[in-house]
């Protein structure tokens, strides 16, 4: 079964080795900003966790500690709860399927057992408690539509360092409820720019980087690209998971690659991309 075209896992163990790790790398390709809803999942004792959604279908699983049960001693216990949610008008449609497999295993997707839980549609500010996890040994949780806007940030004032000169920044919008940021960029260069490595750097010194392949940005030209900004992070206290403080991230435009196999900037991140370019030629038969 193919689940959807986006793909997001969720528990304790996932965001401890996403967040923390140094670096995080991740290819990515050009995104425009999606609409201004975004769906909050609220558990108890884990803080609520908002993510976008678009007009195509996401799919977002909760598995591990994602799960909260209500019985120890249940004989047949399930292993995920699978929520596919999109925009339809202005509301967000979200189906929800219990699992009783191991989300891992790939294996496991060809005798999946499944129990549909419900079709919920909610508007902004709506809210549905799942109550039909209970019968399978969930502790029910509950979904919520809310605005997820942009707000621009002035470029003298944005948590923003470039270091290439072929790439210039010309615009910045974040969204503290879903933590993204989208970056205008333009090429100021007289080459092609296929690539590129975008870069959250932390406090502490530790940074979550986007690498971008088959970018395909002339001279003169403008997109916008999307990455996830601030990273969270969470430590593990006696009331549950609390949330660090976020202040004092940088977005740092670390490195071009350009059409011709040169670059500016990191030569580790060019040498990534341009083995990722390199590999999508070979699979079209170039």
């Amino acid at each position: 079964m193919k689940l959807s075209t986006k793909l997001t896992p969720i528990s304790s163990a996932a965001l401890v080795l996403c967040l923390s790790s140094s670096p995080c790398p991740s290819f990515a390709n050009f995104q425009e900003a999606e609409l201004p809803l975004a769906l909050k999942i609220i558990r108890t004792n884990v803080p609520d966790e908002t993510f976008p959604v678009s007009k195509g279908v996401s799919t977002t699983l909760l598995y591990g500690d994602g799960l909260k049960m209500i019985s120890s001693q249940a004989s047949k216990s399930p292993t995920g709860v699978e929520i596919q949610s999109k925009v339809e008008g202005y509301s967000i449609k979200a189906r929800v399927k219990v699992w009783f497999d191991d989300p891992d295993d790939e294996d496991s997707s060809k005798d999946r057992e499944e129990n549909f839980i419900g079709s919920f549609v909610l508007r902004e500010g709506e809210s549905a408690l799942l109550s039909g996890l209970e019968r399978h040994n969930i502790e029910p949780f509950e979904l919520k539509a809310v605005k997820a806007e942009s707000v621009d940030v002035p470029l003298d004032q944005a948590p923003l360092r470039n270091q290439t000169r072929a790439i210039q920044a010309t615009g910045l919008t974040l969204n503290k409820e879903v933590h993204q940021a989208h970056i205008r960029l333009k090429n100021v260069s007289g080459k092609n720019i296929i690539g590129y490595t975008i870069c959250d750097y932390e406090p502490r010194g530790d940074s979550t980087c986007q690498r971008g392949a088959g970018l395909d940005l002339r001279p003169g030209d403008e997109k916008t690209l999307l990455m996830g900004f601030p990273s969270l992070s969470f430590r593990r206290g006696p009331g549950g998971f609390i949330e660090l403080p976020t202040d004092g991230h940088e977005l740092v435009i670390r490195t071009a690659v350009f059409e011709d196999g040169s670059f500016e900037g990191d030569p580790d991140d060019a040498g990534m991309i341009l083995g990722k370019q390199a590999r999508w030629k070979i699979k079209r038969g170039k």
